[in-house]
């Protein structure tokens, strides 16, 4: 009896996946069985930082003139507090940068991260796609960032879509009906990260919405901009990337950037690999406003537009305050903080006026402060009202900026 039910018992599982299968299938959503091996065969529930040989990808060749980063004599008097290491570890951090006038004066690594360790920057890289964009209109390939994206993307026309230029999709403000999801295994974003098709995904779009309006994060976006790199300079993402930016700024190692199938389309919205050292030089360009070590890479004034924010509404139509061209910005009175970040909380953190950069990789990020928490602040913190200006920003990137500003204390302190 025992053996019959568990005979029917493993029949009507195989069935169950073989009617699962057929559907997968039949709704052209294959993808999901490479999602499948890719997370739950390794040992994860979604994509992880360490998925480089999951996927094909192309290689962005070191600097042939690295610069290695300079260390600060005393860092081994520079300490954290001890909440402070366990809130790190609690976020599953596996590294944590901090530089000063372009010195070392804090790094760690946790598990198997180490200083030549690659691991993806997620939407880090859609900053890196802003600066590139940068870069191609100071060197003549693309006109200006008000033309219409279909000024390079012959396939990207009729239904509303001619109206879209490229300043609205790195606005976040394209109108698209891409839908972005870290968890819906159907989502757009999904099938962008695991699939193999990405000129056919973003093809598929329809405009919904007026552009240039409103704020709605779409990873999309950063796609098609990719595209438009690619059409207008002839060059995949990764060579340009080398040419003008990472051959530029004394990288020391490789990155890698993900690729949707062999020799194919570079995953823009998400997949850049490079050690932590390095992601620190994104750092640096932005300190020193499109310089690096005294070269120009990024015109100040294409630096000047991605660091202001975009002229559109959020959501409840609350004017927009916090997000530039692909690029996070927090007003923090008068030292601005201006920042990248993936969705498992990678950062790459700059605050020019104190010449401080921060890079943390992880595995965790925290919640976005939302309005009623601030508010419940009352009463026991009276100057809740300045932390008003934190909503929609995650509540561990002022870990790592006060971090940063105690290790500076300290440093300052040893003079």
């Amino acid at each position: 009896m025992f053996r019959k039910i568990l005979k029917y018992t493993g029949l009507s599982i195989l069935g169950l996946l073989l009617l699962l299968s057929t559907v997968i299938l039949i709704s052209g959503k294959s993808y999901i069985f490479k999602a499948v091996w890719a997370t739950y065969f390794r040992g994860q529930t979604g994509p992880g930082i360490y998925d480089l040989d999951v996927f094909y990808y192309s290689t962005i060749p070191a600097s042939d003139q690295p610069e290695p980063w300079k260390t600060f004599d005393g860092i081994e008097h520079l300490t954290l507090r001890q909440e402070q290491k366990k809130y790190l570890e609690e976020l599953e951090t596996t590294s944590i940068l901090v530089i000063h006038n372009n010195e070392i004066i804090y790094e760690e690594y946790w598990d198997e991260h180490n200083k030549e360790k690659v691991s993806n920057s997620f939407s880090v890289a859609k900053s890196y796609i802003s600066v590139l964009i940068g870069i191609a209109i100071d060197k003549g390939f693309i006109a200006s960032i008000d033309d219409p994206a279909s000024k390079y993307l012959d396939w990207f026309t009729g239904d509303g879509k001619d109206k879209i230029t490229i300043r609205h999709l790195l606005e976040m403000a394209g109108g698209l009906d891409w839908g972005e999801s870290g968890g819906n295994p159907l989502s757009h974003n999904a099938e962008g990260y695991y699939g193999w098709d990405l000129l056919s995904l973003v093809k598929s779009l329809n405009a919904v919405e007026e552009p240039g309006v409103k704020l709605d994060y779409q990873s999309g976006n950063t796609q098609i901009i990719g595209f438009v790199l690619k059409e207008a300079t002839g060059m995949t993402i990764s060579e340009f990337a080398y040419e003008f930016l990472w051959s530029k700024i004394g990288s020391e190692n490789d990155a890698h950037w993900s690729l949707d199938d062999e020799g194919g389309m570079e995953k823009a919205f998400c997949c850049l690999y490079a050690t932590t050292r390095d992601f620190a030089r994104l750092g640096r360009l932005i300190n020193e406003n499109g310089f690096y070590n005294g070269k120009m890479i990024l015109s100040t004034s294409y630096i000047s537009e991605m660091l202001t924010p975009a002229r559109i509404v959020e959501e409840g139509n609350q004017p927009n305050d916090q997000y530039g061209l692909f690029y996070w910005l927090y007003p923090s009175g008068n030292d601005p903080v201006y920042y990248a970040r993936g969705i498992l909380g990678q950062y790459v953190i700059s605050i020019p006026s104190q010449n401080i950069i921060i890079v943390r990789t992880g595995h965790k990020r925290d919640e976005k402060y939302e309005f009623e928490e601030i508010k419940n602040m009352e009463g026991i913190m009276p100057q809740y009202e300045k932390y008003i200006e934190r909503i929609g920003h995650p509540s561990d990137l002022f870990l790592y900026i006060d971090i940063a500003y105690e290790l500076l204390a300290q440093k300052n302190s040893l003079n």
